[in-house]
């Protein structure tokens, strides 16, 4: 079996592929990325490199005789114009699953988010995998994973004998992870908004987990993947012993502070926590521990302490 990854040099695939390059089963990973990979084995001999922007018309040429695609490739943290991460993440992401379905592919795997249900009011939590996505156009990363499962909703019925797999991963850490949530939790106080909204976290290994199950598995469908427990910002100060940074959002001058924080932030963290302190976006993981049989190891305090090595 030959299975391709894009996204080869980003974060989830270097925990995912290692299980890919130690399957018997598995005779080629063949990766597709801008930049060489650092954090996985490359002197494995079933590894091929492929430098390539996902977007490159050509892309094709690379999926031959590939059996089952994992798709990672994804603008996580937003470093370029917004107009570039919609090309990367959705034209990007329509380009690489047609030339998947020119070219034989079997099986894809393609992981998405919690954030493409949306911050929304009116859910009804805690939201299913059939629960419907209302994702905010004015939160980049929620609307540009809305509109790839919109288009994979499309794709999956113009290609029935294509098996595709969704994962709807919570917020996830790790120990070598490198992302402003993981700043954010390292930072000597923890932000506090004065709502009751509270804020889902997975541990990596068990997002890799469940995409591994259900690749051996060959199970189609969609999963959440939250760790459970989810915690409100409060919760979280006491999981981790520090201080809260106490903002009355319901206040002019909370406000305002708040204005500020998000100004100064990395702007992938500053909407990742705007809309969702105000209306949680909270899963019920039931079917990938059922279907799959997943047992992630940690839940979200677990994730947390693991994190920062509490």
């Amino acid at each position: 079996m030959k299975v391709l990854v894009t996204g080869i040099s980003g974060y989830l695939a270097s925990v995912v592929t290692p299980r890919l390059l130690g399957d018997d089963e598995v005779e080629e990973v063949r990766g597709v990325d801008l930049q060489y990979p650092q954090n996985i084995d490359t002197t494995n001999s079933k590894l091929v490199f492929i430098k390539k922007d996902v977007r490159a018309p050509d892309i094709v040429d690379s999926f031959s005789g590939i059996d089952v695609l994992f798709h990672f490739a994804f603008i996580v943290t937003p470093n370029v114009p917004y107009d570039e991460i919609d090309s990367i993440n959705i034209e990007g992401s329509k380009n690489i699953f047609n030339a998947a379905a020119k070219t034989g592919v079997k099986h894809i795997l393609y992981t998405s988010s919690i954030a493409a249900y949306g911050a929304d009011p009116t859910h009804n939590l805690p939201l299913k995998e059939d629960s419907p996505l209302k994702p905010n156009d004015d939160w980049y990363y929620s609307r540009t994973k809305g509109a790839v499962e919109r288009f994979l909703n499309e794709f999956e019925q113009k290609y029935p004998d294509i098996k595709v797999t969704r994962f709807r991963p919570a917020i996830f850490l790790g120990p070598n992870i490198d992302n402003p949530f993981g700043s954010l939790l390292k930072s000597p106080v923890v932000m506090d908004f004065g709502y009751d909204a509270k804020t889902e976290w997975v541990w990596d290994q068990d997002v890799a987990d469940a995409i591994y199950l259900a690749f051996k598995k060959g199970k189609a469908g969609i999963y959440n993947l939250g760790g459970e427990n989810p915690l409100t910002w409060k919760e979280v100060a006491e999981v981790t012993g520090k201080e809260t940074l106490d903002i009355d959002l319901n206040s002019e001058s909370g406000r305002e502070l708040f204005s500020q924080l998000l100004t100064a932030m990395d702007r992938g963290l500053a909407e990742w926590l705007d809309k969702p302190s105000k209306y949680p976006i909270l899963v019920d993981s039931s079917k990938a521990r059922k279907e799959l049989g997943w047992e992630p190891k940690y839940d979200s305090a677990g994730a947390i302490r693991a994190f920062l090595g509490l």
